[in-house]
């Protein structure tokens, strides 16, 4: 992972680059004066957010073109003149935008969600499509068996329909892929966004399935974990 974000050629190779060097610096250190695991844990997290922070989406064509109309027989109507829309460019490909209210329903869709350890997944299993898709589909069914955050306090806003929150669910690897974890659901956990974020900035996080416990920074919030949460 560390190579990988060392590797990026976008505006994000500096972040990369700096990473890459953190990690040079710590393997040159001794165990006592720089202690392995906990720095490289840190390195690991940054690495993955890092993956995981796209580039924002390029506008292409902020003004509409208006394409002149053919000559009209007389005595026939003359139809409104079409404009064609500025393009979205996203992760998930071009897509023309909307106007008006359309544009605010539309938009929803036009990035490719960065979260769910994706950026990890993808980074561990490189060159490996057939594992990065079972992965996928792990998550697709833990985040369908919940359809909102396991950890209480962690919650939506009500009224917002069940596929849009599925949709922008995270799940969790408790243990990191890199670090030996399992790429299994009981090594899973279905958060927000916004949760999964301080997840990641916490080292001394632990999260603790069967007992049905998260401890974050200190405090201490109980988890959801169904029967079916293992399959």
């Amino acid at each position: 992972m560390v190579e990988s974000v060392g590797k990026i050629q976008d505006q994000r190779r500096p972040a990369g680059e700096v990473l890459l060097k953190r990690t040079r610096e710590l393997l040159q250190h001794d165990e006592l004066a720089q202690p392995l695991a906990e720095n490289l844990r840190r390195i690991l997290n940054d690495a993955a957010k890092l993956l995981a922070d796209t580039p924002p989406p390029t506008v292409i064509a902020a003004t509409p073109t208006v394409v002149a109309p053919t000559a009209i027989p007389v005595g026939q109507a003359s139809p409104a003149p079409t404009a064609t829309l500025p393009l979205v460019t996203s992760a998930s490909g071009t897509t023309a935008a909307s106007s008006g209210a359309e544009s605010t329903r539309s938009a929803v869709n036009v990035a490719a969600w960065a979260g769910s350890d994706d950026a990890e997944v993808v980074a561990f299993y490189r060159g490996e499509p057939d594992k990065i898709e079972r992965n996928r589909q792990l998550v697709r069914a833990l985040k369908r068996l919940y359809a909102s955050s396991q950890v209480a306090g962690d919650s939506t806003p009500k009224g917002v329909p069940e596929v849009q929150l599925i949709e922008v669910l995270e799940v969790h690897h408790i243990v990191p892929l890199s670090l030996g974890g399992a790429d299994e659901r009981h090594n899973m956990i279905v958060v927000t966004p916004t949760l999964h974020a301080l997840i990641h900035s916490d080292p001394a996080c632990t999260i603790e399935l069967k007992t049905g416990r998260v401890r974050l920074f200190g405090c201490e919030f109980p988890t959801r974990v169904l029967p079916a949460h293992n399959g």
